[in-house]
């Protein structure tokens, strides 16, 4: 499901997710996963209150449980939830608190949620400190949590656009588009290659 997921066919994923609903429950740390992924799908798709709803239980059984990583990664999808309602102080003050809890790995992605709130609220100088960071925090680690390196790069692009420097801002989404090119050169599936590029919003956008 989270596959499907990454490489762009939401209805699928969704679907898929929704009929093992006992992985909840039966996969120690990574249970909340499944919820988490279906509230970013849901508010990506506009059902904003279903989003909510599975955000903040995988949140709240987080804090419930001690369980700091399903916690900090249940804020931050509700950080994201909130983003796409518009609701851009309210998705401020939730993923500063997944970055406070959060461990490494998904710090560079809780980054490129702040830059994208800070640049739609028209903050492009604190965007930019955030997207950087990201950028840095990323390439220190090799890796991105939940896969948002993509979104990371075009984040970034952005905020550097946003500030006025053009030439810098072309050279990034160049860099973005050809990453994302040579991901999709290594997908066999030529329908799952299309969709991962025309149908992941980030990858879409870049």
């Amino acid at each position: 499901g989270m596959n499907l997921w990454y490489l762009g066919a939401p209805a699928a994923a969704i679907e898929e997710l929704a009929s093992i609903p006992e992985a909840d429950t039966t996969m120690g740390e990574i249970s909340p996963l499944r919820r988490i992924v279906l509230a970013w799908l849901h508010a990506e798709r506009g059902a904003i209150e279903q989003a909510r709803g599975l955000a903040l239980e995988v949140r709240d059984d987080g804090r419930e449980l001690g369980d700091r990583l399903g916690e900090a990664r249940g804020t931050w999808a509700l950080a994201e939830v909130l983003r796409h309602a518009g609701d851009l102080d309210g998705a401020a003050r939730e993923i500063a608190d997944a970055q406070a809890i959060a461990m490494p790995l998904d710090q560079p992605g809780m980054l490129a949620t702040l830059a994208a709130v800070r640049l739609a609220q028209g903050r492009a100088a604190e965007a930019l400190i955030a997207a950087e960071d990201a950028r840095a925090r990323s390439a220190a680690i090799g890796a991105c949590g939940l896969f948002r390196a993509s979104a990371v790069r075009l984040v970034h692009a952005e905020a550097v656009r946003a500030t006025g420097a053009r030439a810098a801002a072309v050279r990034a989404i160049r860099d973005a588009r050809a990453r994302l090119l040579a991901i999709a050169d290594k997908i066999p599936e030529p329908a799952y290659r299309a969709s991962f590029l025309e149908s992941v919003p980030e990858n879409a956008r870049t």
